[in-house]
């Protein structure tokens, strides 16, 4: 509590493997909001995970953590790490990590900035076709004409309005990118005005939290 993502990052290095780490090497992957049970109203989530990458050139220094949860640590190439999650050597919530390294920095440019309309077939309020329990808190549609990864229609997620909507025009302010779907989600401002990062993330969790993604603005 009190702690920033970056301090919790760099503290937990030092404990574990002594390790100091500079800020300004690290950049955060994504975050994720996580858990089923949200209440909407005053954004209470059940916990967020900030995956953070950073640049080190140097020795491990174990002898300066300071705690003894870790016996030993090495540096290990990326096809090494696969290789020992795929024996079961590593724990299973590991596979973000693969969905990230080999992802290539996608560019959204052409499509954040411009003006869409389209068709809401899952309406706030209403359930998801095939999981009753799932209620969405925003309005769900997609792009008239325009195709997604999957060869449907571009889903968006539509904010500006407390109401049930059955079609949209707004402005694309960012893009959800799914690192292991074949599809992204685009964001739509129905007054074209920015939303902060936190909404967005905020908002979209209750079907987000299932897939590995990254919001680019």
């Amino acid at each position: 509590m009190g702690e920033s993502s970056i301090d919790g990052a760099l503290r937990e290095v030092k404990e574990e493997v002594g390790l100091d780490l500079q800020p300004e090497a690290g950049k955060i992957l994504f975050t994720k909001i996580r858990g089923t049970d949200v209440k909407y109203e005053c954004k209470e989530f059940n916990d967020i995970m900030d995956v953070w990458l950073f640049e080190y050139d140097g020795d491990l220094h174990l002898e300066d953590a300071t705690t003894d949860e870790v016996a030993d640590c090495k540096w290990m190439t990326v096809s090494e790490i696969r290789k020992f999650y795929e024996n079961k050597k590593l724990v299973q919530t590991l596979d973000y990590f693969f969905y990230v390294m080999k992802a290539d920095e996608p560019d959204y440019s052409h499509i954040i900035g411009k003006m869409v309309d389209g068709t809401v077939d899952r309406p706030l309020g209403t359930s998801h076709p095939r999981h009753s329990e799932m209620i969405y808190p925003i309005n769900y549609g997609y792009v008239n004409n325009a195709l997604a990864g999957d060869g449907a229609e571009q889903d968006v997620y539509i904010f500006g309005t407390n109401k049930p909507l059955k079609s949209f025009r707004g402005k694309v302010v960012a893009v959800w990118h799914r690192f292991d779907d074949v599809e992204d989600k685009w964001i739509v401002s129905l007054n074209g005005e920015d939303i902060a990062e936190e909404k967005i993330l905020g908002d979209i969790s209750f079907q987000e939290q299932f897939f590995y993604g990254k919001l680019y603005k």
